[in-house]
């Protein structure tokens, strides 16, 4: 062995390492490549992977035995679990993005374009909402949101938007404006007969606070500087994780301060096909496809929230990429 590996030149240092992460659909779980190339990328600069190097970085020469033989040996915040230390990958985030090989690039801006075209863009947009067009179109994604924040289909969801608008009721503070039976009334006609009574005391409470404390507009919210933006809008009556998160990824890049990390069910599904091949931060790159495949980020980041909950908790049992179920079939429209 050692013959062996003085003839393939062997040194302390790794060469550069390349990772991509594959779903493996046999065996139901995510696995870990890393391809030997020349040493060129930034890792090398930040990351000592020599034998020794990692020992001591991990502190591996304790005796550990008994506590990593129960309970399994990942996902424990234990301080002897060394191994789950993140700060390396905290760090990695300012590194410079590696670009995929050419043949990568160009399949990645293929299966762009298909997902896009067979899932659909932005929600706002298919609402005939244009969000780059000013506050009161802002409003009017604020009162979309919020009826798909409910736990309700979107086609409902579109449709109640449309009811509304027909009415003349075009932002929040517009719904603030109706008595409870008129909303309730016109919630019935777009189909939201479970969540109507809900619903129009959840848009009445949102419009008291808007008024109390921004003058009646989402957009004034907009304005708050970046780190109390979400705990704002969070704030709104029957907001939470998901309404935010909807209303926000769609004006990325619209206001300063305004760019959101990456959706982590579009994470998940831009791994499932293969987008993220070139590593880095994921809205980095996946800007980076967008533009190749001619498409705002916006309506791929969208797509791929879509092709995630079509999937649901069956993604790993399909092959991915451009053989993806969710492209090759019509399929029910997603929620959000």
């Amino acid at each position: 062995m050692r013959a062996c590996c003085r003839g393939w030149g062997v040194t302390a240092r790794p060469w550069r390492r390349f990772a991509m992460r594959v779903e493996s659909s046999a065996a139901s779980s995510t696995c870990w490549f890393l391809l030997i190339t020349p040493r060129t990328s930034a890792a090398d600069q930040h990351l000592d992977l020599r034998p020794g190097a990692i020992r001591e970085a991990l502190a591996l020469q304790r005796p550990v035995y008994s506590r990593t033989a129960v309970y399994w040996h990942f996902g424990r915040d234990e301080p002897v679990f060394t191994w789950e230390n993140t700060d390396p990958c905290a760090a990695s985030e300012a590194w410079p993005v590696s670009k995929p090989p050419a043949s990568l690039a160009l399949v990645a801006t293929r299966v762009a374009t298909r997902v896009v075209d067979s899932l659909g863009g932005r929600y706002s947009a298919q609402l005939g909402i244009d969000v780059d067009q000013g506050d009161d179109q802002v409003e009017r994604w604020a009162l979309a949101a919020t009826l798909f924040g409910a736990r309700i289909s979107a086609k409902i969801a579109e449709r109640t938007f449309a009811v509304l608008e027909q009415a003349g009721v075009h932002s929040i503070a517009d719904a603030g404006r109706r008595d409870t039976g008129r909303l309730i009334a016109l919630l019935d006609a777009g189909g939201y007969a479970r969540y109507d009574f809900r619903t129009a005391e959840r848009l009445h409470a949102i419009a008291r606070r808007l008024e109390t404390e921004y003058g009646g507009r989402v957009s004034a919210v907009l304005g708050l500087p970046a780190d109390q933006l979400w705990a704002a809008l969070d704030a709104l009556p029957g907001w939470g994780e998901v309404t935010v998160g909807l209303f926000l990824r769609e004006l990325r890049g619209v206001r300063p301060g305004i760019d959101l990390p990456l959706d982590r069910r579009a994470l998940h599904a831009a791994s499932h096909l293969g987008l993220l091949a070139g590593g880095g931060p994921g809205i980095a790159l996946l800007r980076d496809v967008a533009h190749e495949a001619h498409h705002d980020v916006r309506d791929l980041e969208a797509a791929l929230v879509r092709l995630s909950l079509l999937h649901g908790r069956h993604m790993a049992e399909c092959p991915g990429g451009m053989r993806c179920s969710a492209l090759t079939r019509t399929a029910a429209q997603p929620d959000r």
